[in-house]
């Protein structure tokens, strides 16, 4: 938006680049196994937010990672996650969680997505908010993805970002 309002011409092409985060290991008798639990982290994260403060106004909510909104193949599915910690709360208790749980979310810099690391804050601060306590692990990209191939973080989360790939 800076750059914008100082009179330079900046071009956008919609759906250029995707950003998701992942739950890991889901299989593994971890918190995140139970479908309420990811659910709940879903549900308390405000993604308008994220949109107008983190990105910079110029991204909207997505429905399915990697796939941009605006792929034939997302026509007709249901909208993203709306914004709803009540619900989150609920489900959590539900899973047996009402007294909090705590999670490992990986932060690492990339230069496709610089705003990863303030978007792995501010997913923190939405899972505190609902009484998850979300430990960030600051690490390096190349670590972070052997860990993830080598299926060696259970239960963690982190990030991946799909810029400028061709879709069929």
């Amino acid at each position: 938006p800076d750059v914008r309002e100082s009179g330079s011409k900046v071009f956008t092409q919609e759906g250029a680049s995707v950003v998701g985060f992942y739950f890991h290991q889901q299989w593994d008798p971890v918190p995140i196994a139970d479908q309420r639990v990811r659910k709940a982290l879903n549900l308390a994260v405000n993604r308008d937010e994220l949109c107008e403060f983190v990105f910079g106004g110029l991204c909207r909510p997505g429905i399915v990672y990697p796939v941009p909104n605006n792929m034939p193949v997302t026509q007709g599915l249901k909208e993203p996650y709306p914004y709803d910690p009540e619900q989150a709360q609920q489900l959590l208790k539900e899973a047996g969680h009402e007294s909090g749980l705590e999670i490992t979310i990986n932060s690492y810099p990339r230069a496709d997505v610089p705003e990863g690391p303030r978007m792995i804050e501010a997913l923190a601060g939405y899972f505190e908010a609902i009484g998850v306590k979300a430990n960030i692990l600051a690490t390096e990209y190349t670590k972070y993805r052997e860990a993830r191939l080598a299926k060696t973080i259970p239960g963690q989360m982190g990030y991946l970002g799909a810029p400028m790939r061709p879709f069929p």
